[in-house]
């Protein structure tokens, strides 16, 4: 059955999360870049695993961490992987954008590394992980196409990948990757009860929604100053 993934940026979002029934909670990169008003390029490693070590302190939920592209080359890889394990990590999402990731990556400029390099980076993080799950994402359909995705992710899992996250573009893309991997799937979507059945015809085990606990709260909080600054009650 497809499981649904909230945001978590801190322990008191975690905590809701586990009191609503969720199990794993998402620290996601570009939103944890949003609520520092800085570009998810610019975060720190050691921001990163502050966010993950509050969130699985006090509560119960299995955090999962956008590690981005690991802060580096191969070697920045193995660090980011020991240090988010050691802040209590369940898993740790990878990515085969280029590193330094760009700061405008939200905006769709975006661009990939090698297939080769990409796997050098996840055989690292397999190697350097005691238990924590490794998940390769990749961003092969929106910049590339159908078969560059599937031959990516069949190299990752190859690699030592334990889940794909990916974004496929409709049934077909589904069906071929469900056709080509074994291990379980991972995209991006909103916390809608109504699309569990849709989810689970492609064949996706976690859908994690990266940004709608962050927008809601960014829109109260706006109803909530400008009523304020108004002279209105909020």
């Amino acid at each position: 059955m497809v499981e649904f993934v909230p945001l978590c940026l801190d322990a008191l979002s975690a905590r809701l999360a586990q009191q609503a029934g969720f199990s794993k909670g998402y620290v996601s990169g570009g939103a944890l870049g949003y609520a520092h008003a800085v570009s998810e390029a610019l975060l720190t490693l050691d921001e990163l695993c502050d966010v993950v070590r509050h969130v699985v302190a006090r509560s119960d939920l299995q955090g999962i961490a956008d590690a981005g592209v690991g802060f580096g080359d191969a070697a920045h890889m193995s660090r980011t992987v020991t240090q988010l394990e050691a802040a209590g990590a369940w898993a740790i999402e990878i990515e085969d954008q280029v590193a330094p990731k760009r700061v405008s990556h939200h905006r769709g400029i975006e661009e990939l590394v090698s297939l080769n390099e990409m796997v050098d980076k996840i055989e690292v993080a397999n190697e350097s992980r005691k238990q924590a799950m490794i998940i390769a994402r990749t961003s092969a359909f929106a910049h590339e196409d159908l078969e560059s995705a599937l031959e990516r992710a069949q190299a990752y899992v190859g690699a030592g990948a334990d889940m794909i996250l990916l974004v496929a573009r409709g049934t077909a893309d589904w069906r071929a990757v469900n056709a080509v991997l074994s291990v379980p799937l991972v995209t991006f979507g909103t916390l809608d009860a109504s699309m569990t059945d849709q989810w689970e015809s492609f064949g996706v085990d976690y859908v994690i929604d990266p940004f709608s606990a962050q927008v809601l709260q960014v829109q109260a909080l706006q109803g909530l100053y400008g009523s304020f600054a108004a002279g209105q009650a909020p």
